[in-house]
């Protein structure tokens, strides 16, 4: 699940952004989603995680449904960073496989670290080409639906540290939002 988010923020194409400038709305959806994902995450805790101001407030919607993209500059790619958001129904995140967890596993090459406290189960996720203790995506599943949250920040986020701290609590505000 992380990697596919992972690859659809690296295809992004500018476009027109979300109609919530604020970024930080809340529109629910039945089933595991939200009408506007891009409403989950306010600029403002985008650019903590990323660690700049998004090029385009708000957002931009991404090719998937329940998906939303913010980027710093598309055209500095020597200094690309980006957030990712994806919402869907936790039957679609766990299709053939008997939870959450497992499902990522065996989908993906990620690194799992579970996360206590967070939705009805969370984890951290860690990319290969990262250093030790980085991370750079959270799946939280909280009922019906599951929330995947992908970065690449100008500073990393390591496991256990305030920084870390801090991109959990945005991640709990954004479960509040859902």
């Amino acid at each position: 699940m992380a990697r596919r988010v992972l690859l659809v923020a690296l295809m992004l194409v500018v476009a027109t952004g979300c109609d919530d400038d604020s970024g930080g709305g809340s529109s629910s959806g039945d089933g595991g989603g939200t009408d506007d994902p891009c409403s989950l995450l306010t600029d403002d805790e985008v650019a903590e995680i990323m660690g700049v101001e998004p090029f385009t407030p708000g957002g931009t919607p991404g090719d998937e449904e329940g998906v939303c993209n913010w980027e710093s500059d598309p055209t500095d790619r020597e200094n690309y960073l980006y957030v990712t958001l994806q919402v869907e129904p936790l039957a679609d995140a766990t299709e053939g496989y008997p939870d959450l967890r497992t499902a990522i596993d065996e989908s993906t090459n990620v690194e799992i670290i579970d996360v206590d406290g967070l939705g009805d189960e969370a984890y951290a996720t860690k990319s290969p080409l990262l250093n030790a203790g980085e991370v750079d995506g959270l799946d939280i599943a909280v009922g019906d639906t599951v929330l995947h949250v992908g970065w690449q920040p100008q500073e990393p986020v390591v496991r256990d540290t305030p920084r870390f701290d801090d991109v959990l609590d945005i991640a709990r505000k954004a479960i509040q939002r859902l």
